[in-house]
């Protein structure tokens, strides 16, 4: 979202039971410590870190796919 750096991958899969937080950390360490990073669902809903992926994943995927926006600046919500 906005000037978020792309990874060089852009699908991964993630065990269900794991919170939104793994998914923050895993950003941070991909793209700098110091960089802040905010994760959307939908058309901007933005979860807490303690969301867990599948309950994340029974309310928001499309055809299968749960997909993450994240931006290093607060885009929506």
């Amino acid at each position: 979202v906005g000037e978020a750096p792309a990874l060089k991958r852009n699908k991964f899969k993630l065990n269900g039971e794991k919170q939104l937080i793994e998914v923050e950390r895993f950003l941070k360490k991909s793209l700098g410590p110091d960089k802040s990073v905010y994760l959307y669902c939908g058309s901007g809903f933005s979860p807490t870190s303690d969301h867990v992926l599948q309950d994340l994943y029974d309310n928001f995927q499309v055809a299968g796919e749960l997909t993450i926006n994240y931006g290093i600046q607060e885009s929506w919500g």
